[in-house]
């Protein structure tokens, strides 16, 4: 009944607002594509959303394009449909740019979460939420347009959102929620330079995955006063280590320009045998880079006496050969180092 009642307001509702032939086309042309690509995000759903279930049969190919359809025939961009939902979601949840930019221009609701939700134990998405939950690679772009056009307008870049894992399910928000996809590091980026707080008070119970990060984000994120020595991995992992292997010479000078710990656990050791035994000497590394990166470290006191496999820095190095190991050798013997 309150499906029937529903596509009856939508049939009876008079227009309420001036709504130009291109709006009204361009809502009826999300009307059908919701309606005719339902199995494709029953898909997605399966792949990333698990039993966050905001598709069912009724809701996203019968009520949702009816929704649509009243929003080009009124003009009425915040009405709701009676599974709580407007048309600002649905736009974002698709990534359509051009209508997201419509809607917002008319005074869609950034803030707006899905009514009657309550009772499922969340809250329900923002637009950016379902935005960011949508991430595909094919999508990325058009989605970081999206966030940016919608944080312009005040969307909250940390309005928390749900995340299921194994077990239960708790609160992230749209940072944390995304995985380690290397299309994902545009949005990451995008929210951090999103928001009305400092980044420092914003990601004060983040869990930071370094390895994840792109080089921009990284920068963003310690110019925004995160510690360097935040979120160490089971097995020793530090961003110090992480920019030692990817051979990022001027994020590790602002590292530990930022306070970065250089002393070396353990576990560490153990496993990757130390910060200076880490550097990347492939062929295609630069020779002149490698050994920057070890004045850096020998510089900020990182131990020049470790050993790896039985091997002193200088024997380490002097097996390999490749331009930057060979540079590298050379650097350790002008240290004394037992060969």
């Amino acid at each position: 009944m309150k499906k029937l009642a529903f596509i009856w307001s939508v049939l009876a509702a008079p227009a309420l607002f001036a709504w130009g032939e291109a709006e009204q086309a361009s809502c009826e042309k999300m009307a059908a594509r919701v309606a005719q690509g339902f199995e494709d995000m029953l898909r997605y759903e399966e792949r990333h959303i698990s039993f966050f279930n905001y598709k069912g049969k009724d809701l996203w190919q019968i009520e949702v394009p009816a929704l649509m359809k009243e929003v080009a025939r009124t003009g009425n961009v915040n009405l709701i449909s009676n599974g709580g939902f407007c048309a600002l979601q649905v736009a974002c949840y698709y990534a359509d740019v051009e209508l997201v930019r419509l809607l917002l221009e008319n005074g869609a609701e950034v803030n707006a979460r899905p009514m009657g939700w309550q009772g499922y134990g969340f809250p329900g998405d923002t637009p950016l939420a379902l935005c960011v939950r949508g991430m595909t690679p094919e999508t990325a772009d058009a989605r970081v347009q999206i966030a940016r056009m919608l944080m312009e307008k005040g969307a909250n870049p940390d309005a928390d959102m749900m995340h299921w894992v194994w077990g239960g399910s708790a609160p992230v928000t749209p940072f944390c929620y995304l995985s380690a996809a290397p299309c994902n590091n545009a949005m990451r980026l995008a929210l951090l330079q999103g928001g009305k707080q400092d980044i420092r008070t914003r990601a004060r119970t983040w869990e930071l995955n370094w390895a994840a990060f792109s080089p921009a984000v990284i920068r963003t994120l310690l110019e925004g006063g995160i510690s360097p020595n935040r979120s160490v991995g089971q097995y020793g992992e530090t961003l110090l280590l992480h920019l030692v292997r990817s051979g990022e010479l001027e994020l590790l000078k602002l590292a530990l320009e930022k306070g970065a710990q250089t002393e070396e656990s353990r576990l560490l050791k153990q496993h990757f045998g130390g910060y200076l035994f880490a550097i990347p000497v492939a062929e295609s590394d630069s020779a002149d880079t490698a050994v920057q990166m070890a004045q850096q470290l020998v510089q900020s006191k990182v131990s020049l006496k470790g050993q790896f496999g039985g091997k002193s820095l200088y024997g380490y190095y002097s097996r390999i050969n490749t331009p930057a190991a060979q540079a590298l050798a050379r650097f350790f013997s002008s240290k004394d180092i037992r060969r």
